[in-house]
């Protein structure tokens, strides 16, 4: 095929409606988005070049033919969907042609490394594969693929007649300059370079692909920071502060607000537990946002129920609280047929101005494999990253999550707030996070509001109560206090003390995440309003009720656990201060 007939024929797609994408339309328009989704950290021609590449396997009558057939209504046989190779002959072809197996000058390596990323990007845009195999080989051996098993002599040239090979050099010399202008800190600082790259080509592959398909575009969310900046200010003016404990966390908020000019970095944010965080990042991450102009907030953190919480203050103090996106599995909405709702497609993609999500959906989206996941991790570039109760994170990530928080810190310019009132010492680890400071400190006297409950180590006749001495030693406080929550180590102990206190008045209650969350909702709203009430209440529950969860009883029993989640469980005591004498944590 020469010349003009070739833009009449190759193809990217056929919709439902029988229209055919032209290939070569397709392909500058995904270089154009990826082009623009990297400009920011200084990778638009990297990502060009990769939006430019990423099909050029389907410049072959073979891939043409596949695509009539599977759009043919009177073939019964269809062909199998993904059946015709496109993604290695973008692979060959890049490497064919920029990269040299001993490269012998560092402009060479460059050349190289520059190769291998958008190679890497072309070839896995349908799915990740491993750079380097169990035996050690990489995947430069796809230069080995047979020719004709996928049409690359055919692909090449049709590809070079909607593309001219000089462009194609201009454009992977001005990328090796972006390249070689990033400053690597650590080895893993390639490979999220290698998934940054990868995640905006598929983002923006699939944006072009939905809006051919199925019409629906990713609709910008309008959202003006600023305005709804100054809704919120206005909103927290109107709150009393005539308590001691409201005046304190007035001034917390104060305090972390005037942080809002500081330059991008990573920051601790340690305070008591009901010291009014959520509002506290809330204003921080909004202001921060108008004054260092920031694409988008984050707010990350452990449990659905703070999740749930958190969401429902944040809107209750926006100007436009519908731009809030709430990504996790309480708030996933059904929908009919194969196309995507809005709400589905803000969640794939994260092109949204507020988001609120799960430590899962986060951590998913920096490591997970499956390319919807991989397809968010551009979403986080110029970003206000806020994680919620930090000290829930999962030890066993730690590492992973410690260097990846500095890549989208010093690279990808998000400024990220750890937010915890048991800060882990994520600073003196082995691979350590790179700390620029803390957005508030607090003096002894400024903490005396937060001195709120007293503990107390019961002190047995033996070295420790078995489970039905502990069971009396409840049901005989819980006569004596008309709130009292018990913290359980697991799901069992708290199922079987449960039991053993429930009665007939209907005043004990149960949480567990073992419950549906429909039913652990119900039950947390009953117990708000017993305790806002003055009624008597008494509540069994796993750790969920530590972190976050706004309750306030007169006493806690906590089982025997580390030093953080007894801190945790002594947030829910006299949270408001309402008592005059000090909560009783045992």
């Amino acid at each position: 095929m020469k010349g003009s007939k070739i833009l009449e024929t190759l193809i990217s797609h056929i919709n439902e409606r029988g229209e055919r994408k032209p290939l070569r339309e397709h392909l500058n328009s995904v270089a154009q988005n990826t082009s623009t989704l990297l400009r920011f950290v200084g990778l638009a021609q990297t990502g060009f070049l990769a939006g430019l590449t990423h099909d050029f396997g389907k410049a072959k009558a073979e891939f043409v033919a596949y695509l009539e057939k599977s759009c043919d209504s009177n073939l019964e046989k269809k062909p199998a969907r993904g059946s015709v190779n496109h993604t290695f002959a973008g692979v060959r072809y890049i490497l064919e042609n920029f990269h040299t197996q001993t490269p012998k000058t560092e402009q060479q390596m460059f050349k190289n490394f520059t190769a291998e990323l958008v190679a890497y990007a072309v070839g896995a845009h349908h799915g990740l594969f491993d750079a380097i195999s169990e035996s050690g080989k990489d995947f430069l051996h796809r230069l080995n693929y047979d020719k004709k098993e996928i049409h690359y002599d055919e692909a090449k040239e049709n590809f070079l007649e909607l593309f001219s090979e000089n462009e194609i050099e201009e454009i992977f010399k001005k990328a090796v300059c972006e390249i070689q202008k990033v400053k690597f800190n650590t080895k893993i600082d390639t490979a999220l370079l290698s998934r940054l790259i990868l995640s905006a080509l598929i983002a923006s592959d699939r944006k072009n692909a939905r809006e051919f398909d199925c019409g629906l575009k990713d609709g910008e969310v309008k959202f003006d920071f600023e305005a709804n900046l100054a809704f919120l200010e206005n909103k927290l003016k109107s709150r009393q502060s005539d308590s001691p404990i409201n005046k304190i966390r007035k001034k917390i908020s104060d305090e972390i607000s005037k942080k809002a000019n500081l330059l991008s970095g990573i920051y601790r944010l340690n305070a008591p537990t009901g010291a009014g965080k959520t509002l506290a990042t809330l204003r921080f991450a909004l202001a921060h946002a108008v004054k260092k102009q920031k694409s988008r907030v984050v707010f990350v953190a452990p449990f659905l129920s703070i999740i749930e919480q958190n969401a429902k203050v944040i809107k209750e103090h926006l100007l436009a609280p519908l731009a809030l996106l709430e990504h996790h599995s309480n708030a996933i909405k059904p929908h009919e047929g194969e196309l995507l709702d809005s709400y589905e497609l803000h969640c794939q993609n994260w092109q949204t101005p507020l988001i609120t999500t799960t430590f899962m959906q986060f951590l998913n989206t920096l490591f997970d494999g499956a390319t919807t996941s991989v397809a968010r991790f551009c979403s986080l570039i110029n970003s206000v990253i806020v994680i919620d109760e930090v000290q829930s994170i999962p030890p066993k990530v730690t590492y992973m999550l410690n260097e990846t928080l500095n890549f989208l810190s010093s690279f990808c310019n998000a400024t990220i707030v750890l937010s915890s009132a048991t800060q882990p010492k994520f600073d003196s680890v082995k691979h350590p996070l790179n700390i620029s400071g803390d957005l508030l400190n607090l003096s002894a006297e400024e903490l005396k509001p937060f001195e709120r409950v007293k503990f107390s180590a019961f002190c047995a006749p033996k070295e420790a109560m078995d489970f039905a001495e502990f069971g009396e030693f409840c049901k005989n406080l819980a006569s004596n206090k008309n709130s009292l929550l018990v913290v359980c180590n697991t799901r069992k102990q708290a199922r079987e003390l449960f039991s053993s206190l429930k009665n007939e008045n209907g005043d004990v209650f149960h949480l567990s995440t073992s419950m549906c969350v429909a039913h652990r909702k119900a039950v947390l709203e009953q117990i708000k309003k017993r305790l806002k009430s003055g009624l008597k209440c008494v509540c069994v529950s796993t750790q969920l009720i530590e972190a976050g969860v706004d309750v306030s009883f007169e006493s806690v029993v906590r089982v025997k656990a580390g030093l953080d989640s007894l801190i945790q469980a002594a947030g829910r005591c006299n949270r408001e201060g309402e008592s005059e004498n000090k909560g009783e944590v045992l």
